[in-house]
């Protein structure tokens, strides 16, 4: 950009704009800055005479250079024309953002270069140059790279030198005084738009003094790391230190009342940094008491294959080292997160997989519409479009027809009836009616509300005593009977409950505020419960009036206890310390939930050599490539690391970026990696990966996968 006119004794400016996340290097006279813009973010450059302005970005952006007018001879002077920034939708056609679908793992993109995958509990996106991001979706991010990228990265991973003292390095070039403001100097839009962040806890950080931390040293607990006679770790240390880890596990603890969730946690972060280090690991998780529980069709296997028996790769050959895992049976695949028998597999589609019957935009306007046939196994495509009161857009990272506007129909007082089209009636039967079913079309998700009336002291009216709601092949009974809880296909279920794959969602609301409790009037739909709490689950539901926890305190069923008195998870339901119940529905087992969440009831591969890992575990613990460790407890979004001095190489560039979250517990929200021009997106809030890609005449490409544990 030429610089500005001589008489131009102030500024004129440059506004860029991106359609998608993008690196831009400025050089404004001597002036050389780096900045990240996120999907439609702007920014404005002021340059002066006589410096011109040079900018590079690693994708096409919108650049409006604007005159902002000088006095010359007494006459202000102003550019003749003024032009309006696009919106992102309508920029350069050379990249685009369409086709937003859903998909299931693995994915094959970019010709190979680019693999998405599940591995254990895990999700990871491994590459053809090195480069693996594995992420556990709720505290565990561990980056990895080979040696060529030594000396060329940045962000709070480091520089990957081989030094640690200089791993406190801002943005800026420069070292910072500590690890607040080197963690703010990292800080970049967020994955999510959210701009609530903190670089560090509001009203201050909870701490721990090294007596109180002290108690969790003993051999039974966080000790069990550095425990050298018949210690389950001792044939590490010489290899992983476990100190780092050890202090990381009576932190985690302390500040969280001795819960046994984060002791697991930590145990299994320094279990697993063994392994990628190759070194033997026993059977820790007997002695600590942390069981790891597999699905059925599967075998527990402690140093098993990274790289699952998918349906796209029945056979797959891994060159990543063993890690804990569940393994499908022979004869079975993982498929949507489960061990199935491969009879059950779809269709793999340009590098995609497809379960049988699943469907997805091949056009950016909903307009061609293809499916995997369940019994060719083959996708087919066909000319379909929008219904009425439907519009293709974008919603939620998913483009589809999505409803215009939502009917609403209600039953209130003795009781009066509103329907869907405003017509208002009062009836009083007290059998079981059918309140709304779907009744016409094939093309949508069948379902049935039902609805049943009482009397309450009077013949004369009528109430809403029971609502059975059935979708997914569930029935969810909300019955006066069993007032706080709800009954899932026969069973007792405390709330909030998340089913049929998130896509059943069942939480309450209410203004009669428990102990340890408060009202607010624009309380959260989903609060921080002991199910959700450690992976902060977030919420797109707008505030209502309800009431919040207090401080220190989530929410048990219907109470708000201490993260200490948290009960048990068991498959997709939770209950509460003490409570006894019969899983499944059936009578013939009987389970109890006991103190700590407990229930009463391969060959080794080769890795590289040399290989940098970075990794953020726990609550919001880092270690850098070169073995800083530190703590940084910010709750925004941070560059984790990217590629940095690649002049003259033939490394591929990158970056990732990681988003933490507080609510009672610090965590991960959301992680993103660019490379190979995809931008990767995870998050905790849902089982899946976002991907997309941005190239002339190609749609971006969007995956989203629904299971426990997913990899990319």
């Amino acid at each position: 950009m030429v610089a500005p006119l001589m008489f131009q004794r102030k500024y004129d400016s440059i506004f860029i704009q991106a359609s998608q996340y993008t690196n831009v290097n400025i050089q404004n006279g001597e002036i050389n800055t780096d900045k990240t813009l996120s999907i439609g973010q702007s920014m404005e450059v002021r340059y002066h005479f006589p410096d011109a302005v040079t900018i590079k970005a690693d994708h096409g952006v919108q650049v409006l250079m604007l005159f902002n007018g000088a006095k010359l001879h007494n006459h202000r002077i102003y550019d003749n024309f003024l032009l309006t920034i696009l919106p992102t939708e309508i920029l350069c056609s050379s990249y685009s953002l369409v086709d937003n679908n859903l998909w299931s793992l693995p994915l094959t993109l970019n010709e190979g270069k680019l693999q998405l995958f599940q591995g254990g509990r895990s999700i990871l996106i491994q590459t053809d140059f090195g480069l693996l991001v594995r992420y556990d979706w709720i505290s565990l991010l561990v980056v990895s790279l080979p040696p060529s990228f030594a000396g060329k990265t940045c962000g709070l991973c480091g520089n990957f030198n081989g030094d640690p003292k200089d791993d406190l390095t801002t943005s800026e070039g420069t070292q910072a005084a500590g690890v607040l403001a080197f963690g703010a100097s990292w800080k970049v839009p967020g994955l999510v738009k959210d701009d609530r962040c903190t670089d560090d806890c509001v009203g201050g950080c909870k701490s721990c003094t090294s007596q109180q931390m002290k108690q969790w040293e003993v051999d039974s607990s966080c000790g069990l790391m550095a425990l050298v006679k018949k210690g389950p770790f001792s044939k590490c240390h010489a290899a992983v230190d476990p100190v780092p880890y050890m202090d990381n596990c009576k932190f985690d603890l302390c500040m969280n009342n001795g819960l046994k969730y984060f002791l697991c946690k930590s145990l299994e972060s320094y279990a697993e940094s063994c392994q990628e280090a190759d070194s033997h690991v026993d059977d820790w998780r007997k002695l600590a008491k942390c069981p790891y529980k597999c699905q059925s069709n599967s075998v527990y296997q402690q140093c098993g294959s990274a790289c699952p028996a998918t349906c796209s790769n029945p056979n797959p050959i891994c060159n990543l080292p063993c890690m804990e895992t569940c393994t499908c049976n022979k004869g079975f695949v993982l498929i949507d997160g489960e061990c199935q028998p491969v009879e059950n597999c779809g269709c793999t589609h340009e590098g995609h997989y497809l379960a049988p019957g699943q469907s997805y935009w091949a056009d950016n306007k909903c307009q061609k519409r293809c499916t995997c046939n369940a019994n060719t196994r083959k996708v087919e495509c066909k000319a379909v479009g929008c219904k009425t009161g439907t519009l293709c857009q974008v919603l939620k990272g998913i483009k589809d027809c999505h409803p215009i506007s939502h009917g609403k129909c209600r039953a209130t007082g003795d009781p009066h009836y509103v329907t869907f089209d405003k017509k208002k009636f009062d009836f009083m039967g007290t059998c079981v009616y059918q309140m709304v079913k779907h009744c016409m079309g094939t093309d949508l998700v069948p379902f049935e509300v039902l609805v049943q009336n009482d009397h309450r002291g009077s013949n004369v009216v009528s109430y809403t005593k029971m609502v059975e709601v059935k979708v997914y092949s569930l029935s969810v009974v909300i019955s006066r009977t069993y007032q706080g809880v709800v009954m899932v296909d026969g069973e007792l279920a405390n709330l909030p409950l998340s089913l049929a794959g998130n896509r059943v969602s069942v939480y309450k609301s209410e203004f009669k505020c428990p102990a340890n409790s408060r009202y607010e009037t624009c309380a959260a739909v989903c609060p921080a419960t002991c199910q959700t709490n450690l992976a902060s689950l977030g919420c797109d539901e707008p505030c209502r009036e309800g009431c919040v926890c207090e401080e220190g305190f989530v929410l048990s069923g219907e109470h708000c206890v201490p993260v200490s008195q948290c009960g048990c998870v068991d498959g997709d339901r939770y209950y509460t310390l003490n409570q006894v119940f019969y899983p499944n529905g059936k009578c013939d087992k009987e389970c109890k939930c006991n103190a700590d969440g407990e229930l009463e009831k391969g060959k080794r591969q080769c890795r590289a050599v040399g290989v940098g890992i970075c990794q953020r575990s726990g609550d919001l613990h880092y270690r850098s490539f070169d073995g800083r460790v530190f703590n940084l407890q910010g709750t925004c979004t941070y560059t984790l690391s990217k590629t940095n001095l690649m002049k003259g190489t033939r490394l591929v560039p990158f970056t990732v970026l990681a988003e933490n979250y507080n609510q009672k517990s610090s965590v991960t929200k959301g992680v993103t990696l660019d490379v190979y021009g995809f931008n990767l997106v995870l998050r905790n809030t849902v089982s899946g990966v976002l991907v997309s890609r941005a190239i002339c005449d190609s749609p971006e490409w969007r995956v989203l996968y629904y299971g426990m544990e997913s990899a990319v």
